[in-house]
């Protein structure tokens, strides 16, 4: 019983030194209501010094409507083309490869020419019931998430393929690569797990992430996730338990699918029916 009441105080006193020494957000700029529709995804993009944002568009009960667009938006918050493309239904997440944009649609995978601006293609995803988040490998590959089937799939080499099909995924959401990990945020469980690339295993990395949604980082051993009732949360590499950074769940705003802007040091939020996309300054301590 000692060494459990023991290992219990050294996770709290790990808890509160991470707690002690998070980040905070200071809002930078936010975009204003008029424009941007439903916003569920942002992502910057260093080539371009732009921020990418996937517009939804309002939600009605026949999905496949056509209104669903991305945005170009500046680095200091002005928009430099509302409807950069159009023709989408209900685009969410987001990932760069190569010159080209892979965005989530429902039930397919849109390829754009960046440079061009243009609609290269659409994979349809045979049995898809709600893609959702989009991450790209180093090797090219870009991996989405179904989160209304526990499922994920690959698009390599122009072919897709099933990746994960797992209950224990609970709704399957955020998905973030770097440095050869994959992490994958399972909504309904409120954590963060690593998977292996060789067995796709499952291993615990962050908890304490309620509804997760997107997943950032700074490049540096800080990664964030966002709560898509409208919180942001902060954990080093090492994983354990998240720290609260942002609460705007009072004023209903959203915090969708997050990115971090290494180059302004800014987390862009995306406030889903708040319509803005926002930008906060991380300060580290």
């Amino acid at each position: 019983m000692n060494k459990i009441i023991a290992l219990l105080l050294l996770q709290l006193s790990i808890i509160a030194a991470f707690a002690q020494n998070a980040p905070t957000l200071q809002q930078v700029w936010t975009t204003d209501t008029t424009q941007l529709r439903t916003p569920e995804s942002a992502l910057y993009d260093p080539a371009k010094d732009v921020i990418y944002v996937a517009n939804i568009n309002g939600i009605s009960k026949d999905n496949k409507d056509g209104d669903g667009f991305i945005s170009k938006v500046k680095p200091d918050g002005k928009i430099e083309n509302l409807k950069w493309i159009t023709g989408l239904n209900d685009p969410k997440g987001m990932a760069i490869v190569n010159g080209k944009l892979y965005v989530s649609d429902m039930d397919q995978v849109v390829e754009i020419d960046i440079a061009k601006g243009t609609v290269i293609k659409k994979y349809d995803i045979t049995g898809a019931k709600f893609l959702n988040d989009v991450a790209a490998t180093a090797n090219g590959d870009v991996l989405i998430t179904d989160s209304g089937a526990n499922k994920a799939y690959k698009l390599s080499n122009g072919k897709i393929s099933l990746w994960l099909d797992d209950a224990d995924l609970n709704k399957p959401n955020g998905l973030f690569v770097e440095k050869g990990t994959t992490y994958l945020a399972s909504m309904n469980l409120g954590i963060v797990r690593k998977v292996d690339s060789k067995t796709n295993k499952l291993s615990a990395w962050v908890e304490g992430v309620p509804y997760t949604d997107g997943i950032a980082s700074d490049g540096k051993g800080s990664f964030y996730f966002s709560n898509w009732n409208g919180e942001v949360y902060y954990t080093p590499a090492t994983g354990g338990q998240g720290v609260k950074l942002l609460d705007t769940k009072d004023k209903k705003i959203n915090a969708a699918d997050i990115d971090y802007a290494v180059k302004y040091n800014y987390l862009l939020v995306p406030t889903f029916f708040g319509n803005t996309l926002v930008a906060y300054k991380v300060v580290k301590k």
